[in-house]
């Protein structure tokens, strides 16, 4: 099992490469009509970001618990990524 710190790292280094991924869309999408996927994908982001947060003030064995709320919050960032380069082919 992994430490809080490198369950920590993964999660920031899989956010940064959401971001970019996220920022790449941004630039690819001029019409309006991705205006609702990208704020939902930065809403979401923002939920990703603020349980890495939490994470990263959880302490003791507590950090444990949020492992599961951290990976929902991801997992809804890739998904919303998802549908949105779906709809955009």
């Amino acid at each position: 099992m992994a430490t809080k710190q490198e369950y920590q790292n993964e999660m920031e280094a899989r956010l940064k490469d959401l971001e970019t991924q996220i920022d790449e869309l941004m630039t690819e999408a001029t019409q309006s009509d991705y205006d609702e996927y990208l704020a939902d994908i930065r809403s979401k982001q923002e939920d990703a970001r603020a349980k890495l947060a939490e994470l990263e003030e959880a302490d003791g064995e507590s950090w444990l618990a949020l492992r599961t709320e951290v990976h929902q919050a991801f997992s809804d960032v890739e998904d919303a990524l998802f549908v949105m380069r779906s709809d955009s082919e």
